[in-house]
């Protein structure tokens, strides 16, 4: 009876142990801060793909004034989101950050052209360069940090998110809007999936600041 009750209080103890283990972790890694920077950045973030998208709907549509709108919006998105990265990056490196999206951005609107006007050697070059685009922004991202964002995984991951960008384009030129929504809930769900990895990332980069 006695090496019963020994057992459940080491139990008990081991489980107290373990918890109060992880919830240390759990407040250190989801930090007010830290989740607040994360919900800003997938913000941004969805809203750049959001902004990608609608470009895509309204050209396909004809409202070429609506798409000169939405041009300046992603612009200022995507400085919003060099913004946002600067404490961690620094002001120069989110400069050239911008230019980067700004790229990918250009990258993906020669797509929509040429999907547009069902020019496949032309879909074909600028699916390369929105796919070189995103391994640069991966690389960027990861190479000062590469303990906690590792550029395989970044890669991976921005290289799926334009697979789906490419998918939604070619399924509004087709004029499949079923296939276009599932298409964008799969770049939405990706969206998140990355904004989640940089956000915890930095936060695990610098416990500090956050």
């Amino acid at each position: 009876m006695l090496v019963k009750k020994v057992y459940i209080l080491f139990f008990v103890a081991v489980s107290l142990f373990l918890f109060t283990s992880t919830h240390a972790i759990a407040k250190q890694a989801f930090t007010t801060k830290s989740l607040q920077f994360e919900l800003h950045l997938e913000h941004l973030l969805i809203n750049q793909a959001f902004h990608e998208r609608h470009l895509t709907l309204t050209i396909k549509t004809g409202q070429m004034d609506e798409a000169k709108v939405l041009e300046i919006e992603l612009i200022e998105n995507t400085r919003a989101i060099a913004e946002v990265l600067s404490p961690y990056y620094g002001k120069m490196n989110a400069y050239l950050f911008s230019n980067l999206l700004a790229a990918n951005s250009g990258a993906i609107g020669e797509y929509r052209l040429a999907a547009f006007k069902a020019d496949n050697e032309a879909k074909k070059v600028a699916a390369d360069r929105m796919n070189s685009s995103s391994d640069a922004i991966a690389s960027f991202l990861s190479a000062p940090f590469p303990k906690n964002m590792g550029k395989d995984t970044l890669g991976f991951m921005f290289m799926e998110n334009q697979k789906h960008q490419r998918a939604v384009i070619d399924a509004v030129a087709d004029g499949d809007f079923e296939a276009e929504r599932k298409h964008w809930n799969e770049l939405e769900a990706g969206t998140y999936k990355l904004a989640e990895a940089i956000a915890r990332g930095l936060a695990n980069e610098f416990p500090n600041k956050f």
